[in-house]
Formats: C-alpha cells, structure tokens, sequence
C-alpha cells in the first residue's frame, strides 16, 4: 500500500506542474485539468477533506472540452460551474458509475484527441511527439480505468503500472514542447 501512495504522490506532484511547462500547448487547459483534478485529489487523500473519487467525474468530463484552447478560454466559468456541479452531483451516484462514466467520457475524448492529432498529421506532414505523448497518455487514462471499472484486484495492480507510465510521460513532457523543432518530424 505504501508503494500505490507513493506512485499515487509522485504522479500528482508531476502532473501538477505540467501546466507550467506547457502554458504555450494548444492543449493547455487539458493539462490544466488534469493538473487541478490530481492536486485536489492529492489534498483529499493528505488531509482527509473529503472522497478524491469525486474528483474522477468534473475531471472526465472537462478534459474534452480542454482539447479546444479557445473555446475553454470563452466559456471558463461555464467550465467552472460545471466542474463545481458534477463534483457534488457524483454524490448522488455510486463509486462504480463515476468510474463507468468517467470511463466513457475517457474514451470520447480519446477518440476525439486522435482524430485531431491525425487530421493535423495529414494537414501539416508533420508528427509532432508532444501530441503523441498526449495521445498515449490518454490512451493509458482510457485502459486504466478499463482495468478498474472491469477489475478491481487486478485494476489496482495495473493502476500502479499505468501510474509509473504516466509519470514517465509526464516527466518527458516537461522537456518535450509542441513548439520545439527538435521534437517536430516532417514526413515527405
């Protein structure tokens, strides 16, 4: 259990500064999302001031609506308030159906992060790896929650798995910036 705390510490204080080294990212407020999400739930779980689990679902939903940097930037407070109404809404569900939820939202917006990232591929002829990387973490959020909706023993194995993953990722995109050339591959 201390390993799962200490993964679980290590990811949120990772993750927490993404925002800082990608504030130029066209998915800025993704990572701001995720950022926001794994600092209340890092408080939460440290001084016990309530369920991180209901910080799972205001999560899954706005990570989507962070894909669109203009339109997050427009409608903040609508972000806000809804951020505020799903967290006290999933009081009203059960532990499993804000994992389901928060697995489907996951999924959409997987779904949709790879058609921009391909639709930009095939538009610019360029793969830029910070886009990669976000879509592999999504990918790794999306069989993460996979794993614990479908198992829960199992899920918290590879919960701790995807975790160390995802700090690797998020580690690497302190470094890796859409803008930087190094990082940008042509393809003709």
């Amino acid at each position: 259990m201390e390993y799962l705390i200490a993964i679980s510490t290590i990811s949120a204080i990772v993750w927490m500064l993404i925002p800082i080294f990608q504030r130029n990212n066209q998915y800025f407020y993704f990572f701001l999302v995720l950022a926001l999400g794994g600092t209340y739930g890092f408080l939460a779980f440290i001084f016990s001031i309530g369920s991180p689990v209901h910080s799972i679902l205001p999560i899954a939903i706005l990570v989507f609506p962070g894909l669109y940097r203009r339109f997050f930037r427009k409608y903040y407070l609508l972000m806000i308030l809804s951020a505020i109404a799903l967290f006290f809404g999933s009081y009203l569900i059960t532990m499993q159906q804000i994992q389901q939820f928060s697995l489907v939202s996951f999924i959409i917006t997987l779904i949709v992060l790879g058609f921009k990232v391909f639709k930009e591929v095939l538009e610019s002829q360029k793969i830029i790896i910070n886009h990669i990387l976000i879509l592999v973490y999504q990918l790794s959020l999306v069989l993460k929650y996979l794993l614990i909706v479908k198992e829960q023993h199992a899920g918290m194995l590879l919960f701790f798995i995807s975790a160390t993953f995802e700090i690797i990722i998020g580690i690497s995109l302190y470094f890796i910036k859409e803008d930087n050339p190094k990082f940008v591959y042509k393809i003709k």
